[in-house]
């Protein structure tokens, strides 16, 4: 039997909450990882500093410059792409001051235009500008939403929408990239143990864990542990969102 090589991925937003825990799977698996910031450096930096051979590098996802930047230096620095992933998200309406505001009109021109490029642009032009080294490795494309985008959940107006996007972008971009053999999929974790789960508003995280079937939050290890199975085995998958979320 032939070794499997070991995964080249680009993990956008791979110092967050979530981004840390799939840095850490894929790191189990051998993978080959270069994770990205936004502001916290000395974060990235920590982190990567355990992961063998793993580089951290500055990406805002509200600049094309940066994003094409970003890209073209972790292709360079792995020698190909295998994976983009992609983990950076804003909350939405005010969540980031304030959580447990209303949904609807707490939601202001500034904030929706800054979820819908860190959400939905942001990663759209990174995958364009990766996409010559997808094709090259018949590689895939992971991108991290939210059961706020493809169930109906009290959530940030801008959040959701911006989230649902995603699968949309997912079915685009898999008929874009598909002839050249590289999948794309949307996940949509529920609840989590941390991250932006903790803008939901008082009381709702509660509610989330009594309708799920599981009666408990998410783990970030257990999202990681489908994004890195999806990393390594997935073949035929494409345009699809998979959602885990406990049975929400």
């Amino acid at each position: 039997m032939t070794a499997r090589k070991p995964a080249r991925c680009l993990v956008i937003g791979g110092a967050g909450h979530l981004g840390a825990a799939v840095c850490r799977r894929l790191a189990v698996d051998a993978a080959q990882l270069v994770l990205t910031y936004h502001r916290d450096a000395a974060r990235a930096e920590t982190l990567a500093a355990t992961l063998p051979g793993a580089r951290a590098m500055a990406c805002d996802l509200e600049s094309t410059d940066s994003i094409a930047a970003c890209v073209d230096a972790a292709v360079a620095h792995l020698g190909g792409l295998d994976a983009l992933i992609t983990c950076a998200g804003h909350p939405g309406g005010r969540a980031s001051e304030s959580p447990g505001g209303d949904p609807l009109l707490d939601v202001t021109e500034a904030s929706w235009d800054a979820c819908f490029a860190l959400n939905v642009r942001g990663p759209f032009f990174a995958v364009q500008r990766a996409a010559p080294a997808l094709r090259a490795a018949r590689g895939q494309v992971l991108l991290v939403g939210s059961v706020d985008g493809v169930k109906p959940v009290p959530t940030p107006v801008d959040y959701g929408a911006s989230k649902a996007a995603l699968d949309g972008l997912a079915r685009s971009l898999s008929k874009a990239l598909g002839p050249a053999g590289v999948r794309v999929n949307a996940l949509h974790p529920g609840v989590l143990t941390g991250g932006l789960s903790h803008a939901l508003r008082p009381g709702l995280r509660e509610d989330f864990v009594k309708h799920a079937s599981l009666k408990r939050e998410g783990r970030p290890e257990e999202v990681a542990a489908m994004i890195a199975f999806m990393v390594r085995e997935n073949s035929y998958v494409t345009g699809q969102g998979l959602v885990i979320d406990g049975g929400l």
